[in-house]
């Protein structure tokens, strides 16, 4: 083969070897910088999901209720149905024509009791009413009470006044009373109290004050 000849084909394998070789270097790069990329957009694609999930809350467990002590409640005021009293007289004190008679309420029941305002009293003699004499709450002496609610402990009392006219206005002598049937106020029930020494209201009313302590 011709010295010539020979030299131009080494030359040419030289330098198809050496763009062989630079082709590779290119390839190389090339995948190294696809290899970056991915990573690269991994990283931003765990960034976002971790910014766009939606944040977890863990619900608070519920909180027992303590176990009950078994302490037993107060007991309350009873009812006025259960309320219990007696009735008695105070002496009675005159003024001009009218006189006044002190009713004393006591409580024989086993809790406080409430009373407000003004009892229905019935005169009555030997078992009948006294019809003729009305009653009037409030007026004359009994007038002073302003009714409002009075708790009356056990053993306690209360009272309110019963005020008549003793005068006759004509000739016909006032009815004589011998008991005092008392409807007490607040539903409290009813009591029945003996005059040891008969009244005589004069007709045509008498006044019933309010209860007070």
């Amino acid at each position: 083969m011709p010295q010539g000849f020979e030299s131009l084909s080494l030359r040419q394998i030289t330098r198809r070897q050496t763009d062989h070789l630079t082709e590779i270097n290119v390839t190389t790069s090339r995948l190294r910088l696809t290899a970056l990329a991915l990573v690269l957009c991994g990283i931003a694609a765990c960034g976002s999901t971790a910014a766009t999930s939606p944040s977890i809350v863990a619900l608070a467990t519920p909180t027992a209720l303590p176990p009950s002590s078994g302490a037993a409640l107060p007991s309350p005021s009873a009812t006025p149905t259960d309320c219990t009293f007696a009735a008695s007289l105070g002496a009675p004190t005159s003024y001009a024509g009218h006189s006044v008679v002190t009713v004393i309420l006591t409580n024989n029941g086993s809790a406080p009791c409430v009373l407000n305002g003004y009892s229905t009293v019935q005169l009555t003699n030997a078992g009948a009413a006294v019809g003729s004499v009305a009653e009037t709450e409030g007026g004359g002496q009994a007038a002073t009470a302003t009714p409002s609610a009075v708790s009356i402990a056990v053993g306690g009392t209360g009272k309110f006044i019963v005020e008549f006219a003793d005068v006759p206005s004509g000739a016909a002598p006032c009815p004589t009373v011998t008991q005092l049937s008392i409807e007490l106020p607040s539903s409290a029930g009813s009591v029945s109290q003996p005059i040891a020494t008969p009244l005589q209201p004069c007709p045509p009313t008498f006044n019933v004050g309010a209860v007070t302590s």
